[in-house]
């Protein structure tokens, strides 16, 4: 058997004695079969047959078969395809058997367990679609129901939103007679009475209610009624919190907003508090390049401007400015508000010429985006025009820029808000400072008429807008208007109050003047009087205390009290040469005064040298054709009148014709 199948004997006896040969068989194991030829297994015999004949021939009888008919059971059993007695007693070996036994049978339990793999597969990838279509679809549903809620929620809110309004709107109904005693409600008073009304019915819809509470807080914030602003600003905000949670961007958006209204309240510790955490809200939702983070940064870099902290404002503005520059889409117009923010804080820090190119900067940008109207061009052209006028003397330039501020202002926010007053006095002393006196009565007179209507209980700015009109009118002759005026701004002053001030003494001397020039001498000496303690009291301007008695001193000689006005003039004269230089004008002016004392107090020569000292002074410094130098003219020439000299009083007049 093992030659059939080796093609050999199991070992080669050629060259060797025979017990030698007998021993070998006796106890060595003979190779199997497959392994004979050189060492490589013969494929064409099978594993069964290597064991067949391993055992028929192994040299340890314990091993072999007992007996012929072992064997021949193991060849049949190979013969059918059973299991051998002596192969391995292993679970693969019975089922290699058992297929070669049953190829049909398991050929074809293969290929039903292919069809049903292969069916189970299909079902299950089937499955997972439908299931995917069904999450999809769930999904959908509730996307689409969240839409639709979106859309309930945005409905309440426009629906509120429009009886908000149509509450407003009734106080402009006559036939309401609720209001119909009163048609000139403002929106002050209607956003008062109809706040609280639909406050009442959103009890329930905080949503609804955080949207109409950010509308009517802003409202209140253009009206300038900040503290109610910030009540509703606030309330947005909790109700915000409450209903979006700490991360929505919606709620960032209020506190902005909110912010931007405690900075307008002066509170600008708690404003940069506020926009600090709606920068990050907005940079965990939208990263740290978008608008809205750049915003914040600008924001934060104006608190802290108005906070003092410069170094720390520049480089939040220039952050901003940065992100602004790396953010998709068209940020010009936000680059160029920027740039107006970093050019005014580059102006606190005293570097006037780098403020001046950043506002060039800025309105350069506006041009460049379509936006020059934009109400931020016009703060810019306004502060470039000062920082021209104060560090560069370029008058001109600013009065460009002042007017085309105005313009500005006029067109986008209409000619009764304050800055466009603030404009015009502005242009009406450039204008004045110029000469050019009909330009300048336009302009004073248009903030006149602004500030009137627009702050009617009036601030300083105010105040010397009336004055700086009051001194016009009274130079053109105009009397009766500029006392109106004047009044209108002493009364302004003295409902500010506070300490004495530079301004309250201006307004209180053109009224002064005003009445002085008109002739009602008993009201202007009341004024005096009254005003001289006033001016006193205030010790860091002594030379102001000297102005008011140098005026109460020209009211009482015009009304020939001689003697007190002479002791008033032997205080303020030998006071204001310690005071001031004999350069300053306020020498000349007294000089001017005492010149026309001592002509009533019929001391011609000491008079005419008085008043021709100081029109020498006046001619050098306001030129030949100034006011105080056809004042001081007039003069002259009634001193010459009243001392019997008809020439010089002739050549005085016809130098006053060429002046007029």
């Amino acid at each position: 058997l093992y030659e059939l199948l080796a093609g050999r004997p199991p070992f080669d006896p050629t060259g060797l004695p025979l017990t030698m040969y007998a021993r070998q068989v006796r106890e060595t194991d003979p190779p199997l079969p497959s392994l004979q030829q050189g060492g490589f297994a013969l494929s064409g015999v099978e594993r069964d047959l290597d064991w067949i004949t391993r055992h028929a021939i192994a040299p340890d009888k314990e091993e072999r078969y007992d007996s012929v008919a072992e064997l021949r059971a193991d060849l049949l059993r190979f013969i059918d395809d059973q299991p051998v007695s002596v192969g391995p007693p292993s679970t693969v070996y019975y089922l290699r058997k058992f297929i070669r036994r049953n190829r049909a049978l398991v050929g074809g339990l293969a290929a039903v367990f292919v069809v049903l793999v292969a069916g189970i597969a299909t079902t299950t990838w089937w499955w997972f679609r439908a299931e995917e279509s069904r999450v999809r679809a769930e999904q959908q549903e509730q996307t689409a129901r969240d839409a639709a809620s979106a859309a309930q929620r945005q409905a309440r809110k426009a629906e509120t939103i429009n009886q908000f309004y149509g509450e407003l709107l009734k106080f402009a109904d006559p036939a309401e007679g609720r209001y119909r005693s009163r048609p000139d409600w403002t929106l002050r008073e209607a956003l008062d009475e109809a706040g609280p009304v639909v406050f009442r019915r959103l009890a329930d819809d905080p949503d609804v209610e955080a949207d109409v509470r950010l509308l009517i807080g802003s409202a209140y914030k253009s009206c300038g009624q900040l503290d109610k602003a910030v009540d509703n600003l606030s309330r947005a905000v909790e109700l915000r919190r409450k209903t979006l949670g700490a991360d929505h961007p919606d709620l960032a958006d209020a506190m902005v907003t909110l912010a931007v209204a405690l900075n307008l309240q002066g509170k600008h510790a708690d404003s940069l508090q506020i926009e600090r955490e709606a920068a990050q809200v907005f940079q965990r939702a939208h990263g740290e390049v978008h608008p809205k983070v750049a915003l914040c940064h600008l924001n934060l870099g104006s608190s802290l401007r108005q906070l003092g902290k410069l170094d720390e404002a520049r480089r939040e503005i220039e952050t901003a400015l940065d992100v602004y520059a790396r953010c998709p889409g068209d940020q010009v117009r936000f680059r160029a508000i920027g740039l107006s923010h970093l050019a005014s804080v580059l102006r606190d820090q005293g570097q006037h010429d780098a403020a001046i190119q950043r506002y060039r900067d800025s309105l350069a940008e506006f041009e460049k985006c379509g936006r020059g109207w934009h109400p931020y061009a016009g703060h810019s052209h306004t502060c470039l025009a000062q920082l021209l006028v104060e560090h560069k003397r370029d008058r001109k330039t600013a009065a460009q820029h002042f007017a085309r501020a105005l313009e500005i202002h006029t067109k986008a926010q209409g000619p009764n808000v304050t800055i466009v007053g603030e404009l015009h006095r502005e242009l009406g002393m450039l204008a004045f400072r110029a000469g050019d006196r009909e330009r300048a009565e336009r302009h004073l007179q248009s903030a006149f008429d602004n500030f009137r209507r627009s702050i009617p209980k009036g601030t300083w700015t105010t105040v010397e807008a009336s004055q700086a009109l009051a001194a016009l009118l009274r130079m053109r002759g105009d009397l009766d208007r500029a006392i109106e005026v004047a009044r209108h701004g002493y009364r302004q002053a003295q409902g500010i109050g506070g300490p004495p001030n530079v301004t309250a003494g201006l307004i209180a001397g053109e009224l002064i003047r005003s009445l002085r020039d008109a002739g009602k001498l008993a009201e202007a000496e009341r004024l005096a009087r009254e005003r001289v303690p006033i001016a006193q009291a205030n010790r860091r301007d002594p030379v102001a205390a000297l102005v008011a008695e140098n005026d109460l001193a020209i009211i009482l000689t015009r009304r020939g009290k001689l003697a007190e006005a002479r002791s008033v003039f032997d205080r303020i004269l030998p006071a204001s040469a310690k005071l001031v230089p004999e350069s300053h004008w306020v020498r000349a002016m007294f000089r001017r005064a005492y010149g026309v004392y001592l002509g009533k107090a019929r001391d011609f020569p000491a008079a005419e040298r008085e008043l021709n000292a100081a029109l020498a002074w006046f001619e050098r410094a306001y030129g030949k054709r100034h006011g105080n130098v056809t004042l001081t003219l007039r003069n002259l020439a009634d001193l010459y009148r009243d001392w019997g000299r008809p020439a010089d009083e002739q050549r005085c007049r016809a130098r006053l014709a060429g002046n007029q």
